[in-house]
């Protein structure tokens, strides 16, 4: 074995041990919320229960996947791939169109993935509902208050720290084996960290481009940015019905987020960056940590080797814990 393939080997076991740990602790420790919350639901009242439960559960599944990344931040620390988290703020003036471009590029993904669903299993719908009965008769005050932590629980909290898991520790660390590599290699673990049967080609798709756009930015900022906005779109499709009064505005809000999405993709696509690029000049004006570009790190090994060594002994028991649990979810919905 080549001292490439040693050290891909390495880091591709250190990344499923950390996703083994996440997994373990977002289990019990999101068990324990709800065990606490129910008890609590006694004590002072479904609403209020539901207010902690939300607070809880954000903070728990902030630590979850902070606390990997870390772990797996630590671990690889002394490995000669080694490298920093891309983390300027130093962004392009054309972020926002990016960020509304690829949201629409999501909400498509995400439409022909519930086509695709559906034409196989047409009792099976998209797994994504909008709809909240939970709502329906609610105070405007409570419906405001568990919008402004969905907020938070739905699309803050998600989006700093999946992408620091997935992007910032996961596809950092496989950067050195090929962009390809790192960019497939840490979607295919983001789509199986959702355990959903019905999203799972969505949320890889989507694992794909926002890496893609964490290695072309250089910016974890940019990723978070586009993660939240696309979460934040789901959560006012959910509760500006309730709060507007207004049945068709999530039509409405999905229309907007196509059309203005379109529009800024073919302006990005056909209209020339005249601002330097990162190869003139780093990371937007920031010099790498490294003094060097990312190129120049990058170590050769075989599509078959790369492959192979991915799926380490802790990667194939994260993998079959997932599988595990999405077939578990297509049984229990058809009733077997």
């Amino acid at each position: 074995m080549s001292e490439n393939a040693k050290i891909y080997s390495k880091v591709c076991s250190q990344i499923g041990f950390a996703m083994l740990l996440f997994y373990a602790f977002f289990t019990l420790s999101t068990f324990g919320v709800a065990i606490f919350s129910g008890m609590l639901e006694r004590i002072i009242g479904k609403f209020a229960s539901d207010v902690v439960y939300e607070i809880l559960g954000s903070i728990v599944y902030f630590l979850s996947f902070s606390s990997a990344a870390y772990i797996l931040r630590r671990m690889t620390k002394k490995l000669p791939t080694s490298r920093p988290i891309y983390t300027s703020f130093k962004l392009s003036k054309s972020i926002i169109l990016l960020i509304i471009a690829i949201v629409a590029v999501n909400y498509t993904l995400a439409f022909l993935n519930s086509l695709l669903v559906t034409s196989i299993v047409p009792t099976f719908g998209t797994g994504i509902s909008t709809s909240n009965p939970d709502l329906v008769g609610k105070p405007m005050g409570k419906v405001i208050t568990l919008f402004v932590l969905s907020i938070i629980s739905t699309a803050v909290v998600p989006a700093i720290s999946e992408e620091y898991l997935f992007r910032g520790a996961v596809l950092t660390n496989l950067l050195p084996f090929g962009k390809t590599t790192a960019i497939i290699g840490s979607a295919f673990l983001f789509g199986f960290m959702h355990q959903n049967p019905m999203q799972l080609l969505y949320t890889t798709l989507m694992g794909i481009v926002i890496g893609y756009v964490y290695v072309k930015t250089k910016s974890i900022w940019a990723c978070i940015l586009i993660h939240f906005v696309n979460n934040l779109v789901t959560v006012l499709e959910e509760y500006l019905p309730y709060i507007t009064k207004i049945e068709w505005i999530d039509g409405l809000l999905n229309l907007i987020v196509l059309v203005v999405g379109g529009i800024s993709l073919v302006w990005l696509l056909f209209t020339k960056d005249k601002e330097p690029s990162i190869d003139e000049k780093g990371s937007f004006g920031v010099v790498y940590e490294r003094g060097m570009d990312v190129e120049e790190f990058e170590l050769e090994l075989s599509r078959k080797e790369k492959i192979k060594k991915f799926f380490s002994p802790t990667m194939i028991i994260y993998s079959a814990i997932c599988v595990f649990l999405m077939l578990k979810a297509l049984i229990s919905f058809f009733n077997v």
